[in-house]
């Protein structure tokens, strides 16, 4: 049975899967054409809310990766499902496989993008989706959008990046939901493995924004009227404190083969109760197949 759809479940949600950004140039991982690494990030949230409702998920998805060209500017990388999913879930999947480069400066670009739009339109057709569809929100056991772009094939991608930055000690490093960057510190674990902690403080404007956003979605998905001026005044006197720590950690090789993440909120509704939310994020690497070394 689902949990009674609100708008602090969609922004919890929301906020486990974001886009993380770095302040330098990418780590270059090693790579062979052949290389197949498989990625898979694992979600946990959890909020509450004093003399009120408790709510929590948790969850997972995998990607695989696979090295196809490696050129002195950039990488040929395919991205697809797991030969694990069935062909009832991959149907519902319009945007794998998908190709794209990858420069050394971290840039990604579409290679496929006319057979991701043929892939779109067959998918639309098969599900009796009509295109004034795209954009808009649903909920089934979870909120989702309907997305038809190619495009976003890349932001999909994105969010299994694990070469988003130079890491070293006093590196800078930013979050999207942080008040500003801030600086890693180089500490040993005992198996040997090197990690990179950065904390940085939550910016009030940034949550207040993603939750005015939750609002909507949540409004759209049960058919009320709501504007983005009416969410944003029901959102303004909030108070909003909170983290976000982010740890790399790397094998004894150098390579990054982990990132986690946890946002911590305390959030003062208008009526003076106190929400508080907790949201975390593993993302692993693993390699599948080595061709080379």
């Amino acid at each position: 049975m689902h949990r009674p759809l609100n708008s602090l479940t969609i922004f919890v949600t929301l906020l486990v899967i974001p886009i993380l950004a770095a302040c330098a140039q990418p780590i270059e991982q090693r790579a062979n054409v052949g290389d197949a690494f498989s990625i898979t990030l694992q979600y946990e949230t959890s909020s509450q809310t004093t003399g009120g409702s408790e709510s929590s998920s948790r969850g997972h998805q995998s990607i695989v990766e696979r090295v196809i060209a490696v050129e002195d500017d950039g990488l040929t990388l395919e991205y697809d499902l797991p030969s694990s999913v069935s062909e009832e879930e991959r149907a519902r999947h319009w945007q794998y496989p998908a190709r794209v480069f990858r420069s050394r400066s971290g840039e990604q670009q579409l290679l496929d993008r006319e057979l991701l739009e043929d892939r779109v339109s067959e998918w639309l057709d098969r599900f009796e989706i009509p295109r004034s569809a795209c954009g808009h929100w649903l909920f089934t056991w979870n909120a989702f959008q309907i997305v038809c772009d190619p495009e976003s094939v890349l932001q999909s991608i994105a969010q299994y990046d694990l070469r988003p930055t130079n890491l070293r000690d006093g590196g800078l490093f930013h979050d999207p939901v942080a008040l500003g960057p801030g600086q890693f510190v180089r500490s040993a674990t005992d198996a040997g493995e090197l990690q990179f902690v950065v904390e940085m403080a939550v910016d009030p404007d940034k949550i207040r924004q993603e939750r005015v956003e939750a609002d909507l979605v949540a409004a759209e998905i049960m058919g009320r009227e709501l504007t983005e001026e009416e969410a944003s005044y029901a959102r303004a006197s909030e108070e909003i404190t909170g983290s976000a720590v982010v740890t790399f950690h790397t094998d004894a090789d150098g390579q990054i083969i982990r990132r986690t993440r946890e946002v911590s909120l305390e959030i003062r509704l208008t009526d003076g109760s106190l929400e508080t939310s907790t949201s975390s994020q593993v993302l692993s690497r693993e390699l599948m197949v080595q061709v080379g070394s």
